[in-house]
């Protein structure tokens, strides 16, 4: 058994507080709103923008439903959910990881163009440095050269001492000099290994940004795809929870449907009837299996597979003779009336209660929307409440004159009422009787 679920909203939980961060320049995309998780299927309450059924009433999205295509509706849709809720994480953290690279890098640049300006200065003042060394060298060594070479003789004794002085000035000067160079090419040695790192930490930022961005490119295709996928697999969810049959009951979700819809639309039109959808349930049971007598079954529509008629109204079979009054229309029988649809109309009946309750511009005995409305209609005529036992009962038997179909009936809605809640559902009482057509007296 599969519990019925609030279409998406658990992914929407997932999904939702997702922050996209800007995509780094060197490698941005297009900055775009995030895709709802559920498109929408164009349907209110369960009908198109025409007014036609084509899906459960949203009150009825968390009764339980079971079947094997809905159960595995449900799972392929779970898995796409869960495959999107991956891929907007991975959207989500590639971008936040493109944008802390992108902070990254807008740090690493001035710092890259400050050190290379140093670069630049200090090869400078270094040159400069060096010319200066090499010129006091130079002149120191030609003065000094000279000096030996070709000696004063008529120099006095201050005046060697100047001479003396000035070459040990020269000599401290090229030595501070030398000391200057060396300072400087140190700090130029640092500077140069600072900035072959900072272009290193640059080249990675720039090979993680490539990287995180192919990341993203790929979870933003992985998320679109899902995205398109899960309108898809909810599509498959509600047309096969449709077709299911409420969990541990007999009956059909589309039934639930049509006698759920039917019983809400007298709650307004007649409120002091009070008639409940289960009451709807028990005489659908009865009168055709809720659609599938002889093998048949109910459409999403409302519409039985096979058209449902009841034995010719001919006086036998413990039956009253009735004429024929649609010329056949409505029951393929020229000769004598017989009872029609899902509720088991005789012609001339339904002529009078038919009602268009599935919105497709059409009264049909064999939809069951359109013969629920009908029947709780023409029970609700009765001008009794019937949310009492002796109301329904009364109602019952002016539907069918048999006090055996008024038991069999009250039995299987009271077995419907205790069966199908919004809380949790348990199994009703077994039934094994079959269901058919009953010649009734309506």
């Amino acid at each position: 058994m599969v519990t019925g679920l609030r279409h998406g909203a658990f992914l929407v939980a997932l999904c939702a507080g997702l922050v996209v961060s800007t995509p780094m320049a060197a490698s941005a995309q297009t900055e775009e709103s995030r895709p709802s998780v559920l498109e929408s299927t164009g349907a209110q309450d369960g009908r198109d923008d025409r007014g036609v059924i084509i899906g459960l009433a949203d009150a009825l999205s968390e009764v339980p439903a079971d079947s094997q295509e809905y159960e595995q509706a449900v799972e392929q849709r779970d898995e796409t959910a869960a495959e999107l809720a991956d891929a907007w994480i991975r959207r989500t953290s590639s971008e936040q990881q493109i944008g802390d690279l992108k902070t990254t890098m807008e740090s690493l640049i001035p710092l890259h163009r400050r050190s290379v300006a140093r670069i630049t200065k200090l090869t400078a003042t270094l040159d400069g440095l060096e010319v200066g060394w090499r010129t006091m060298v130079v002149r120191q060594y030609v003065d000094g050269a000279s000096d030996i070479t070709y000696p004063d003789p008529n120099a006095t004794i201050a005046e060697e001492l100047d001479r003396a002085q000035a070459q040990t000035i020269s000599s401290e000067a090229i030595d501070r000099l030398g000391r200057d160079i060396e300072s400087v090419s140190d700090r130029l040695t640092r500077t140069i290994r600072t900035t072959r790192s900072l272009k290193r930490q640059m080249d990675t930022v720039e090979s993680d940004s490539a990287a995180a961005t192919a990341a993203n490119t790929a979870a933003r295709s992985d998320a679109d795809r899902a995205t398109k996928q899960l309108v898809l697999d909810e599509q498959a969810v509600r047309a096969s929870r449709l077709e299911a049959d409420v969990a541990d009951t007999d009956l059909p979700m589309v039934a639930l449907d049509a006698y759920w819809r039917a019983a809400r639309e007298l709650e307004e039109t007649n409120p002091s009837c009070r008639i409940e959808w289960w009451a709807l349930a028990g005489i659908g049971r009865s009168e055709s299996n809720h659609g599938r007598f002889a093998g048949g079954f109910l459409q999403p529509g409302g519409l039985t597979s096979t058209p449902i008629f009841g034995i010719a109204l001919d006086g036998t079979n413990g039956t009253r003779v009735i004429p024929d009054s649609d010329q056949g229309t409505l029951d393929n029988d020229p000769i004598h009336d017989r009872a029609v649809g899902v509720m088991q109309f005789i012609p001339g009946t339904w002529r009078r209660w038919a009602t268009d309750a599935s919105g497709d511009g059409a009264a049909d005995p064999q939809n069951m929307y359109d013969a629920a409305l009908a029947a709780g209609t023409y029970l609700c005529s009765y001008d009794v409440a019937l949310d009492t036992s002796a109301g329904l009962r009364r109602a019952f038997f002016g539907y069918n004159h048999s006090e055996s179909y008024v038991d069999l009936v009250l039995d299987r809605a009271l077995g419907y009422r205790d069966a199908v809640d919004p809380g949790p559902v348990s199994a009703p009482a077994s039934d094994d009787e079959a269901a058919t057509p009953s010649a009734a007296s309506r």
